[in-house]
C-alpha cells in the first residue's frame, strides 16, 4: 500500500459511471477504516476490482478460487477485528462464499461482500452467467441490499455512498457479521472514457470527509450482589481486540470473587498467566473422575462467551445444574445445555463487580492442587512417550513455538486435543479456530488470511 496520496484528496475515477460509483464506494470505506480487499476474477466485477486496486491506501489481494477467498478474507477480518471486503463476478461465483458467510455470521466476524450482477434485462432469459443473486446467502447476512444500476445522476451516485456508509456500520454494529451488496452493472465494464461525465460529476458535491467508524463501547452491566461463594469462571473461545486488557479484567473478576479460572485452549487466558496467575487448563482430565467431579460441584458459574469444547465439562454442568451468568455482548443464546442461566450482554471489561465482604479461597485452592498434580503426571507421561501420539502434538507446540505465535486450530479432534493437552503459560499465543459453525472446511485458507502480513502463524 502506498501512502503518496492522502485519502481525503484521493481523486475519484470518473472515466465512466461504473468506475465513478465503484471508486466512490471504495474511497468511502477506506475513509471509514477499510484496509484490505480480497478480489476474485471475472469481467462483470471489473469496475469494483479496478477501484479496489487503484486506491493507494487499500491492499487488494487477488484470489482465483472463490471458496478459498471467502475463508481467506474471514481469517484477515478475524485477526484484524475490522471488516474486509470480498469482491466477485456474477453467477455462481458468489455462492462459493457461502460456507465462509455462515462461519462469519456465527462467529460475529465483519465481512462486506460485493457480488457483481447482470442488469435486470439480462436476468431470467438465459443470458449466461446469471442466476438469482438477491438474498443469495439467505438469512445469514446482518444486512443485504441491491444497489441501483449506476447512472449519471447525482442522486443515484450519492445513494451508493450513503448505502456504503450504512452497510459498513451494519457489518460491525449492533452485532458484527456479514453485509451483502448485490451490484448490477451494465457495459462498459472496462475503464473506457465517457467524456461528458467528467464535466457533470464535478458539480455533484461528492467530496466530503469521513472519520474511521468505531462501534460504541459495550454497556456497563453489573453482576448480582448475591453471587454464591463457591464458583468457577469458565472462559470459552475469545478473540478480544486487546488480550492483555481482557486478561486483566478476568483476573480482577477472579480475584474479587475467589473463583478459579477454567480456560479453554481457544481462550487467551490460557496463554497470559503472567497476568491471570495459574489458570486451570486440564479440567477435562480432572473431571473424568466421578468422585472428584462431585466434590468440585460449583454453586455458581461465570461463563465468558461460548462454553468450552469439552464434553466432560458440559456433562458436569448438566449433572450439577449450577446457576450460570453468561457474559457476552452479542444477542445470541450461548446456553446449549438449557440450564439456569442469565445472559449479561456486555464484555468482561465493562462488567461491574459486586463488593465482597469475605471470599472463600478454599474451593479455588482445591482446584489448583488437583490441576498441579494432573499437570505433573501428564508431563511425566508425555515426556516418556517417544511416539508422536495425538496428545503429544499440542504439548510439543506449547513448549517449542516462539512467544506470540498465532496458532490456527482445526475442528474435530484437533481442537479437543489442544483443550486437553496444551498447558497454560505466559507465552501469549493467539489461538484461532472456526468455532462458529464448527465446520471442518476452510481451515488452511483461514490460516493464510490470519498469517497474511502478520506475525508467524502455525
Amino acid at each position: 500500500m502506498a501512502d503518496s496520496v492522502p485519502d481525503s484528496v484521493f481523486p475519484l475515477d470518473d472515466r465512466n459511471i461504473n468506475l465513478l460509483c465503484a471508486s466512490l464506494l471504495i474511497r468511502t470505506w477506506v475513509q471509514l477504516g477499510l484496509r484490505e480487499a480480497v478480489v476474485c476474477p471475472g469481467s462483470r466485477s471489473s469496475p469494483l476490482a479496478i477501484a479496489a486496486a487503484a486506491h493507494p491506501d487499500l491492499l487488494a489481494i487477488p484470489c482465483i478460487d472463490e471458496r478459498s477467498a471467502g475463508f481467506f478474507a474471514l481469517g484477515m477480518a478475524m485477526r484484524s477485528h475490522r471488516p474486509v471486503i470480498l469482491i466477485c463476478t456474477s453467477g455462481t461465483a458468489g455462492a462459493n462464499f457461502y460456507p465462509a458467510v455462515i462461519e462469519a455470521t456465527a462467529r460475529g466476524i465483519p465481512l462486506v461482500i460485493l457480488t457483481a450482477d447482470r442488469p435486470p434485462e439480462l436476468r431470467h432469459c438465459h443470458a449466461g452467467q446469471a442466476i438469482d443473486q438477491l438474498k443469495l446467502f439467505g438469512t445469514y447476512p446482518r444486512w443485504q441490499t441491491e444497489l441501483p444500476l449506476p447512472e449519471p445522476d447525482p442522486g443515484v451516485v450519492r445513494y451508493w455512498r450513503q448505502m456504503g456508509i450504512y452497510g459498513w456500520e451494519r457489518s460491525q454494529f449492533p452485532d458484527p457479521g456479514v453485509v451483502h451488496f448485490n451490484i448490477p452493472l451494465r457495459e462498459p465494464l472496462a475503464p473506457l472514457l465517457e467524456p461528458d461525465l467528467v464535466h457533470q460529476a464535478g458539480h455533484w458535491h461528492l467530496d466530503f470527509s469521513l472519520s474511521p467508524y468505531n462501534p460504541p463501547p459495550a454497556p456497563l452491566v453489573a453482576l448480582p450482589a448475591d453471587l454464591p461463594p463457591q464458583g468457577v469462571i469458565l472462559a470459552g473461545l475469545a478473540q478480544p481486540t486487546d488480550p492483555v486488557a481482557y486478561s486483566r479484567a478476568v483476573a480482577r473478576l477472579s480475584q474479587t470473587l475467589g473463583y478459579p479460572i477454567l480456560a479453554d485452549g481457544l481462550s487467551p487466558l490460557r496463554y497470559h498467566q503472567g497476568i491471570t496467575g495459574p489458570v486451570i487448563s486440564n479440567y477435562d482430565l480432572i473431571l473424568r473422575d466421578p468422585q472428584t467431579a462431585g466434590r468440585l460441584t460449583p454453586q455458581g458459574v461465570i461463563q465468558l462467551g461460548p462454553l468450552p469444547t469439552s464434553k466432560i465439562l458440559r456433562q458436569w454442568l448438566e449433572a450439577t445444574q449450577p446457576r450460570r451468568w453468561i457474559v457476552h455482548p452479542r444477542p445470541d443464546n450461548f446456553d446449549p445445555l438449557q440450564g439456569p442461566t442469565l445472559h449479561l450482554r456486555t464484555t468482561v471489561e465493562a462488567l461491574g463487580l459486586p463488593p465482597r465482604a469475605t471470599v472463600d479461597r478454599q474451593y479455588g485452592q482445591t482446584w489448583q492442587a488437583l490441576a498441579t498434580a494432573a499437570h505433573r503426571h501428564l508431563d511425566q507421561q508425555i515426556t516418556k512417550t517417544t511416539a508422536l501420539i495425538a496428545a503429544k502434538v499440542p504439548w510439543l507446540l506449547a513448549h517449542h513455538l516462539p512467544p506470540q505465535t498465532s496458532v490456527v486450530i482445526a475442528n474435530s479432534m484437533a481442537v479437543r486435543d489442544v483443550e486437553a493437552f496444551w498447558p497454560g503459560s505466559d507465552r501469549r499465543f493467539s489461538p484461532y479456530c472456526n468455532r462458529g459453525a464448527n465446520g471442518i472446511d476452510g481451515t488452511l485458507s483461514t490460516a493464510l488470511g490470519i498469517a497474511h502480513n502478520h506475525r508467524p502463524t502455525v
